[in-house]
């Protein structure tokens, strides 16, 4: 969802933290959250749960480590 910036850390009732990595096309009130690959994320669908943010993100863009 656009309402938290890039970098926020959320808890997700039932299911975990997560960061917000990605803001994707949703409307308002979808989160949609990266577990490991389509088939498992389509098995998963949709599912309503309480979300609270643990720390607010500074909405920069998430860059690796560089390879040494």
């Amino acid at each position: 969802s656009k309402q938290f910036p890039l970098r926020t850390k959320l808890y997700i009732e039932g299911y975990g933290i997560f960061t917000v990595d990605d803001r994707g096309g949703f409307s308002m009130g979808v989160i949609d959250i990266y577990l490991g690959d389509k088939k498992t994320c389509i098995q998963f669908g949709r599912r309503k749960a309480h979300v609270y943010v643990i720390e607010w993100g500074d909405n920069a863009r998430y860059k690796p480590e560089p390879k040494k």
